[in-house]
Formats: structure tokens, sequence, C-alpha cells
């Protein structure tokens, strides 16, 4: 395309182009937090509550996403389903867009099994989720001769939270074992998460919300949950643990250590 005049050279104008021809290429992002949400025993549903389960899931996401931005907490997040769930991720990138997912993971959970309790029938899911850091491409699917405005990841990042979840049970909670260090990370966010306090979650206030691994037989260090997946590749992971206080009544999310 031949332009009538040349473009400035200025951040907007270039920020501006690279998101135009961004579409048109295979994105390597080195480092970023990905979420991903499974809901258990998918396949035994009837299609009428597998669609009422996604539609659920994504309903609580988009509720958080509502509150963290009203709290001024503004995350770019995007999805894709993986039929039976969806990975998550923050457009941003930077400890900072990690940590707001993680916070977005956190509430996530926490609207699903506030809904769970409060429904009937099984239109709201059972789910497991991950949270990993790691490598990934960033591609956009072609629709007919145009590129779409939605895009896809997939990487290692992506693969490993796959391979986490496949061993996780209903209900449990996963942190992969990144490079920057899950439990330092965990233990920063258990501190963070004190400015969502006063959020209401199904018409009750958050008053405390704390997350963290599970400990080891010695109970010093997170315990580092070791595993090999359907290749035979070996994995490792940490057990999360929420623990949530809702105007006074207790909640606890993930799975206790007696459960492992």
């Amino acid at each position: 395309i031949k332009l009538d005049l040349p473009l400035e050279d200025t951040p907007p104008v270039i920020n501006g182009v690279e998101e135009l021809i961004r579409r048109y290429g295979l994105n390597f992002v080195e480092a970023r937090g990905v979420l991903l949400f499974d809901i258990c025993d998918f396949s035994l549903h009837t299609p009428f509550e597998q669609a009422s389960q996604l539609n659920s899931l994504s309903y609580s996401m988009n509720s958080v996403y509502n509150k963290l931005s009203a709290l001024g907490l503004e995350i770019h997040f995007a999805r894709t389903t993986t039929g039976d769930g969806y990975y998550v991720w923050n457009r941003d990138t930077g400890p900072e867009a990690d940590q707001l997912l993680f916070d977005f993971l956190v509430l996530t959970v926490l609207d699903n099994a506030l809904a769970r309790a409060a429904s009937r029938g099984k239109t709201v899911p059972v789910i497991r989720a991950g949270f990993h850091c790691g490598s990934h491409y960033e591609l956009y699917q072609a629709e007919g001769v145009n590129p779409s405005v939605f895009s896809y990841i997939v990487g290692t990042v992506t693969i490993e939270l796959a391979r986490m979840l496949e061993m996780a049970e209903p209900g449990q909670l996963l942190v992969g074992d990144f490079t920057a260090g899950a439990p330092a990370f965990v233990a920063g966010r258990s501190e963070g998460l004190a400015r969502v306090r006063g959020l209401k979650m199904m018409d009750q206030s958050i008053d405390t919300v704390k997350c963290w691994l599970t400990d080891g037989a010695e109970g010093n260090e997170p315990r580092a949950l070791a595993f090999s997946d359907k290749h035979g590749l070996a994995h490792r992971a940490y057990n999360l643990e929420l623990a949530v206080d809702l105007e006074g009544e207790p909640l606890h999310l993930g799975l206790r250590p007696g459960e492992l």
C-alpha cells in the first residue's frame, strides 16, 4: 500500500502500525501469566447443562472484571474456549499484569463457588483451575481472507497448564512451578489481595482474603507436587488454598492437605 504522506516517527503512530500488522503475524511472548479454568465431568452433562455451565463461568469472569474495574483495577483480559473451559490471559504483560490476573483467578473461583451454593440443578459448574507463567505464541485465526479481531495463544505455558489440570481433582487449584518463583509470588499476592477488601460478592462484602501454597510434611516450605503426563514428561505444581471471610462467614477454597 502506497501512502500519500510518510508516517510520523512518533510512539502513537508506531504503536498503531504495530497493532494493525500484529493480526497478520505470529507473535512470541517470552513470559506471561495464563489461567486455565476446566469444568469437571463436562462430557457427562447434557448439552443444555454444558452450555449453561460455560455461560455461568463466563458470567463469573465478566462479573469479576466489572468489580475490579470499579476499584480502578483495569484488567485487559482475553480468553479462548477449550471446549470444556477457558484459557484466560491479560493482554498487558509484566509483573503487575500477572498479579492482577492472579487476583482475577481468586475472585472468579470465589464467584463460582458462591453461585454454585445458591443454584439449583447443574447449571453452575464444579471447576478446577490453574495459574502458570511461561512462553507462548499469539496468533489470529483467519476468517476468509481477513484475520479475526480475537487472538489465540499456544505454547509452553498452555501445554503445561493443560497437563497440570489433567491430574487435578474437582475443586483443586494449582500454581505452576514457574521461573519467577511460585512461593514468593503467591506470598506477595496474599498481602496484595488486601486491595479487594470491601468488594461485594453475591451481596456479601469481603472482609479478608488470604492465599497460600500447601506446606510439605515439615511445614517449612510449600510442597511441590510432582507428576508425569500421558507422554511420560515430568511436571511440578503447587496446591493453592484460599481462605475468604465474607462478613464473618469463613470459606475455604481449594483442596486441604488431607485431600491431596
